[in-house]
């Protein structure tokens, strides 16, 4: 059978439209547009990244090679590909236990030269682009995220729970642009933050959190990269001088904002968002504990304590995929001094409207 899929090599962000056939052997790639075949990829390197709920859209991703990002679509893909591929991800999951956390490259083959060039025009970004355009940019793309995602949580107990959250963490002023936070109802453990302000959680994420800390500790690392601008600099980076031409200019730019779902960042900038969090939960009095206990938990529960990196090589379809934690970090934020005066996140009565932040409407919580 021969799928429909999206082709992305780490080149742009729009990819391009391939036929590609599966065997228990070999995943052949051949593009629509044009002749000739892409390199061929062994099938045991193939991993999931993430499948939509309907079974309709299944990302793939190859073990040896960050760049590479297959979208496969089509009615009942998620079946097939089950059916054709029986051991997906079991070599993957092997190589990448053994692989070291890696930037992710910018476009294969493209010379030195261009790749610096791209660096340098990354650090430009909070000189170039003003805050404004930022924002209109997070707006646009969460609206096409909203549109794309099975269901934005709405439960206004819980919705009222998170609120308190973010405002402990993020009093009024904090931060250089308004924070927008977003729970849409998945599985996935994960949570991303989008150029201008703007952070989704997904539900999946809460539910697998034992303490309103450790939600807490996620979503202070997200403030982290908001505060960075490191969203918007991984966008520029990837599709480089054409992208933050048309920021700038006010121009129209395309929906990627399910590009942003495996996007990851660089060690640097997830050290800068780690030590922005860390300062976020001490003004907040909210001890760090819970923030190193939810990934290395998470690491523990995959099987993946390698001496090198907690989480290199996980395979669960979380925030370990795109928020590699290594063990200087984890030891690090293990090693703050303790705060003179801490307390949860959220008391109990908000913390279980927070889990409930997908469920059907609530009884009022307690403002107190």
């Amino acid at each position: 059978m021969r799928l429909n899929a999206r082709y992305f090599d780490g080149s742009n962000l729009e990819g391009q439209t391939v036929d590609l056939d599966l065997s228990p052997s070999l995943a052949v790639i051949r593009p629509v547009a044009g002749r000739g075949v892409l390199p061929a990829i062994p099938s045991s390197k193939l991993f999931e990244i993430h499948r939509s709920a309907d079974g309709n859209r299944v990302d793939l991703g190859v073990a040896d090679n960050h760049d590479i990002h297959l979208m496969v679509e089509g009615a009942g893909v998620a079946a097939y590909i089950d059916t054709a591929l029986p051991a997906l991800g079991v070599e993957a999951a092997a190589q990448k236990r053994h692989a070291s956390v890696r930037l992710l490259a910018i476009a294969g083959g493209v010379l030195a030269v261009l790749v610096i060039a791209f660096l340098q025009l990354e650090r430009l970004v909070p000189v170039l682009v003003p805050l404004e355009s930022e924002r209109a940019l997070g707006e646009r793309l969460m609206e096409g995220f909203v549109e794309s995602s099975d269901a934005v949580c709405t439960n206004q107990v819980g919705r009222a729970a998170l609120t308190r959250m973010v405002n402990r963490l993020s009093p009024e002023g904090t931060l250089p642009i308004p924070l927008t936070v977003w729970v849409t109802k998945s599985d996935w453990v994960n949570a991303f933050a989008m150029p201008g302000g703007q952070i989704v959680i997904f539900d999946g994420l809460i539910q697998k959190a034992q303490s309103p800390d450790e939600v807490a500790g996620v979503l202070a690392h997200e403030m982290g990269h908001v505060e960075h601008r490191h969203a918007l600099r991984r966008l520029v980076r990837a599709a480089g001088i054409g992208f933050l031409a048309s920021m700038v200019s006010g121009g129209v730019v395309g929906d990627v904002s399910q590009q942003l779902l495996v996007m990851t960042f660089s060690r640097e900038m997830e050290e800068e968002a780690d030590t922005a969090a860390l300062k976020t939960l001490a003004s907040a009095g909210i001890a760090s504990d819970g923030f190193a206990a939810f990934f290395e938990r998470l690491a523990a529960e995959d099987n993946e304590s390698d001496p090198e990196s907690l989480l290199a090589g996980s395979t669960l379809e979380s925030l370990l995929a795109t928020h590699p934690l290594s063990k200087e970090r984890a030891n690090k934020i293990r090693s703050q001094p303790p705060l003179q005066s801490i307390s949860p996140a959220l008391d109990e009565t908000a913390w279980q409207a927070l889990k409930g932040i997908c469920s059907p409407q609530q009884a009022k919580m307690d403002d107190s």
